[in-house]
């Protein structure tokens, strides 16, 4: 009993880590017009015109961003980040909204 109940914990826990955590980006950078991407020493950029929808997540920790493609790029289709850390819980950064709309714009350019 006493070695089921910890490996059993140690697979829980890798399974959340792999489905929440490992998937992140290392660094996601915005400059202006695409989005620098930088994951295990490897890097992407991916234009604001190859973006189809930005899903942000207010209510988990950390707060995800996921960023979905039209084509897809280095990292796949999806790529997932973590926002800035916010004192105010629930709050979505005003960061993730102008990028949302700089995408939004950059789809009729």
């Amino acid at each position: 009993m006493f070695l089921i109940v910890p490996v059993f914990m140690m697979a829980v826990g890798y399974f959340l880590m792999k489905k929440l955590i490992f998937p992140l980006m290392d660094e996601v950078w915005d400059d202006g017009r695409s989005l620098l991407i930088v994951n295990g020493g490897e890097r992407d950029t991916v234009d604001y015109k190859n973006i189809k929808n930005i899903c942000y997540t207010a209510f988990s920790n950390p707060n995800r961003v996921t960023v979905s493609l039209r084509v897809s790029c280095k990292f796949g289709d999806e790529i997932t980040f973590a926002s800035q850390l916010c004192l105010i819980p629930f709050r979505i950064h005003q960061e993730i909204l102008d990028l949302i709309d700089r995408v939004d714009r950059a789809r009729f350019e």
